[in-house]
């Protein structure tokens, strides 16, 4: 009987390790196709505000964006966006962490260009220490074959450099403090 218990506490032994090094597994690393970031001269919870807020699309793109209509506001939210060139894109909202300052977007399949699988966008910003400059940054994943990556690319490309001169144009320049007159 006690070899019987010693059996089968060392199975549970190496049960455990197994699930472990399965879960190590998991946790690979991820190449991201586009990294973009920016930094701005505002707090973090001022960029994530605008960040997170649809009807802000239009300015914070640069005009990019002419407007995101919400589908089904329960996560994981579908959205469409719709483009100032009259084109438009389907999006799930996957991941929306307040607390973490970050947003994952799938693009909705019928919305992916020939010869892309899938893409991603991840959405994330980080302050310095006194919380007054933050680092805004995309990253996205984009699954296909070469020649639809490397277009995918440059047309996301294009549509965060928009979003980077519109957000900038949102934080608010800083002032100079006057002098005081004695």
């Amino acid at each position: 009987m006690k070899r019987i218990s010693f059996i089968i506490g060392i199975m549970l032994l190496l049960l455990s390790q197994q699930e472990s090094y399965a879960q190590m597994a998991a946790a690979k690393k991820v190449n991201w196709d586009v990294e973009h970031k920016v930094s701005l001269n505002a707090t973090s919870g001022y960029v994530w505000n605008i960040i997170k807020d649809d009807k802000l699309s239009t300015k914070a793109s640069n005009g990019f964006v002419k407007s995101i209509t919400i589908d089904d506001a329960t996560m994981p939210i579908d959205r469409t966006v719709y483009f100032a060139d009259g084109t438009k894109r389907g999006e799930r909202v996957t991941q929306m962490e307040d607390q973490h300052k970050l947003m994952v977007i799938h693009v909705a399949k019928e919305s992916l260009d020939p010869g892309i699988d899938d893409l991603e966008i991840a959405i994330f910003n980080q302050a310095n220490d006194a919380d007054t400059v933050t680092e805004l940054t995309w990253r996205i994943l984009i699954k296909g074959d070469k020649e639809a990556k490397e277009k995918a690319k440059a047309k996301i490309l294009t549509e965060l450099k928009q979003y980077e001169l519109g957000i900038q144009k949102m934080v608010p320049s800083k002032s100079i403090p006057a002098m005081r007159m004695q």
